[in-house]
C-alpha cells in the first residue's frame, strides 16, 4: 500500500500512516473472515457429531471427510512412544 501511495500521490510521510492504517484494516477484515470460517467448520462438525450419535447420515460427503478426524482437537494419535532426552 505504501509503494502504491508513493507512486500515485505526493503524500510524503502521510503515505506511511495511510499504509499502516490499510494494513491494520486488512488484518481486521481477514481476522473476521477467519472467525466466521472457524464458526462454520465447528457448526458442521457439531452436525456431524449429532448425526453420528443418532446413527444417521444426512450429508454423505461430510461424513466421508470427518470420519478421518480425531474425536478431540487435543487428541493426537501416538505412533511412537516418546523417550526423554538424555543429556
Amino acid at each position: 500500500a505504501c509503494a502504491i501511495l508513493k507512486a500515485v500521490s505526493n503524500l510524503g510521510v502521510d503515505a506511511y500512516f495511510v499504509a499502516v492504517l490499510a494494513w491494520l484494516l486488512l488484518i481486521v477484515v481477514l481476522g473476521f473472515f477467519v472467525h466466521v470460517l472457524d464458526n462454520v467448520i465447528d457448526t458442521v462438525y457439531v452436525c456431524f457429531a449429532i448425526d453420528r450419535d443418532k446413527g444417521e447420515v444426512c450429508k454423505q460427503e461430510v461424513h466421508e471427510v470427518y470420519v478421518y478426524l480425531p474425536v478431540s482437537r487435543n487428541h493426537r494419535p501416538s505412533v511412537a512412544v516418546r523417550t526423554p532426552l538424555l543429556v
